[in-house]
């Protein structure tokens, strides 16, 4: 499968435009790909732009990712820093695979043609945890998508015309803070137990669903958003013991059933509480 999802068939990839998978015995550290401060790595239509594979403290900047099947892949490697790229109609932009933690991924810019919406992946980690994804701008594609990823920081994103803004599936424990996401089919989609996450001072508008939480996404903490789109926040059955409070939404415009806000959330309560204290006095 293309796109963020895809299965490496082998460790080493000959045709990555550059390769970092080996320790360097002669310096006796890891290699370092980086582009010289005010010059840029053109990497074009390969199968892996630039493709690091268990190694670690690598600086990927300044490069442009053109028409690759991964423009940058990180597999199995920690502490790199990916900064100040853009990547234009990758099937994923940028991918963080299986065991890389505490990388920094900032100031990226990504991009699709209006064709390839739906097709392709921006931002994706799977089974990553304890990075942090800031500051970077995402249009036309499938945005971030953290699949069995945890304790990550994804902050201060713009993401426009997405198919989807920032997915989670079985993630847990991350923050997602300051994102602005727009026109997107859903703002932020919490899918398949996806628990303990906490959604906070993002600003979402203009998409067809704002928040949505499916399939036992449980425990998440959703407050001070800023929510005006379609539908704002939407659970389906099985989810449970969620904190919503002290978003900013349109209530009169923008809530509809079956999706849920905070006051229907309070107005239940206030109901029920009623009638027990009917109850208890009639006996």
């Amino acid at each position: 499968m293309a796109g963020a999802f895809g299965e490496p068939e082998r460790r080493y990839f000959p045709h990555a435009g550059i390769n970092v998978s080996t320790f360097n015995n002669t310096t006796g550290k890891d290699e370092v790909v980086y582009s010289s401060e005010g010059q840029w790595t053109f990497i074009p239509k390969n199968w892996a732009g630039i493709y690091v594979d268990d190694t670690g403290s690598n600086i990927i900047n300044n490069n442009i990712f053109l028409e690759n099947n991964q423009g940058i892949l990180i597999n199995s490697s920690n502490n790199n820093i990916l900064e100040n790229n853009t990547a234009i109609n990758n099937d994923g932009a940028i991918s963080i695979w299986y065991s890389s933690d505490f990388n920094i991924v900032r100031n990226n810019k990504i991009s699709a043609d209006e064709k390839c919406l739906m097709d392709k992946y921006g931002i994706s980690l799977i089974e990553s945890d304890c990075n942090d994804v800031y500051n970077n701008n995402l249009l036309k594609l499938d945005s971030i998508t953290l699949l069995r990823s945890d304790a990550n920081k994804i902050v201060n994103n713009i993401i426009n015309f997405g198919g989807r803004g920032i997915t989670l599936i079985e993630s847990n424990n991350n923050k997602l803070s300051c994102n602005s996401i727009s026109k997107s089919s859903n703002g932020i989609f919490l899918r398949e137990n996806s628990n303990s996450n906490t959604l906070t001072d993002n600003t979402i508008f203009d998409n067809s669903v704002g928040i949505k939480l499916e399939s036992c996404s449980n425990n998440n903490t959703i407050f001070e958003n800023i929510l005006k789109n379609s539908k704002d926040i939407y659970f389906s059955d099985g989810n449970n013991n969620n904190s919503i409070y002290k978003n900013k939404i349109d209530y009169s415009k923008y809530l509809k059933r079956p999706y849920i806000s905070d006051i229907m959330m309070i107005s239940i309560s206030v109901i029920v509480m009623i009638y027990l204290f009917i109850l208890r006095f009639r006996k």
